[in-house]
């Protein structure tokens, strides 16, 4: 059977947030229906003309990558029905998302899988192909360094300035401010932010978010290596936690790391993706 992809109509939202929330459990789709929902950027697959399987494209900044700045586009909260799945509706509202990135002139689109498995199932069904990864480990409080870190909550604005400058001369996505307000946002709504911590080593930056489960979500540490103790420890000082999980780019062979995200771009640019950076960082991903 043909799957049909279109975009939605203005009044099949209800429906979106009805996927959004069955899937996701969660109730957070009011931050983004209020601040990042644009119906032209959104694809929903359907059964008999009723959607049963959504993604959505943002707007997300460049992919800077040696000299070569990419206007990249992020896809986001697909989504699919469960008594739908596994008959190809989410991977052809991928498909279309990607052509729709282009269509917007998007050459690079990226999409972070929510499980490890999508990886593969993504790399058969799409153009999608694994590219960016990070260092994730996990600690708990009495793991944590004593040195003195000093902790403060920043602006999206003064946070995305902090970020450019600890990322310079690497290969990763420049987020831009809007992607940065919708992140802070959501670190927000479950308890969290962003923040620039001060230590002997050097200033750094980090996205905090409380998941479900009571640990605390370090989703983003740019620290220099020698002071990263200090830096959870400010952090496990703010957020009293039974554990921490903590996600930062990849900096060596040596350093354990995992897939975290995917990329398409256009063939014209693949060239432009043969670097000596082996290790591109996809930072935020909303999740």
């Amino acid at each position: 059977m043909e799957i049909v992809t279109r975009r939605p109509r203005i009044e099949e939202i209800s429906a979106l947030r009805h996927i959004w929330k069955t899937v996701f459990c969660s109730d957070d789709d009011e931050i983004f229906f209020r601040f990042y929902y644009n119906r032209d950027m959104c694809v929903v697959a359907v059964r008999e003309d009723v959607p049963v399987a959504a993604g959505y494209l943002l707007p997300v900044g460049n992919i800077l990558c040696g000299e070569q700045h990419i206007p990249c586009a992020m896809i986001y909260a697909v989504a699919t029905l469960p008594e739908y799945r596994r008959h190809g509706y989410g991977s052809e509202a991928v498909r279309a998302l990607i052509s729709a990135s282009r269509d917007a002139g998007y050459p690079a689109v990226v999409l972070c899988p929510s499980d490890d498995d999508l990886f593969d199932y993504y790399s058969e069904n799409t153009e999608l192909r694994e590219w960016f990864y990070t260092n994730e480990r996990s600690c708990g409080i009495s793991q944590t360094g004593t040195g003195f870190a000093e902790l403060s909550r920043i602006t999206s604005e003064e946070y995305r300035v902090l970020r450019n400058s600890l990322l310079a001369g690497s290969t990763y996505i420049e987020s831009d401010r809007r992607a940065l307000e919708y992140q802070n946002l959501l670190c927000e709504y479950y308890g969290g932010g962003l923040y620039q911590i001060h230590s002997n080593g050097g200033v750094s930056c980090a996205v905090v978010e409380k998941s479900p489960d009571g640990v605390i979500l370090i989703k983003e540490l740019l620290t220099p290596s020698d002071c990263e103790s200090e830096v959870v420890s400010a952090i496990a000082a703010a957020y009293p936690a039974p554990g921490y999980k903590i996600m930062s780019p990849v900096m060596s062979d040596s350093a354990v790391s995992r897939r975290f995200g995917m990329l398409a771009v256009t063939d014209e640019l693949k060239k432009e993706f043969v670097t000596e950076n082996a290790f591109p960082w996809y930072g935020l991903a909303f999740d």
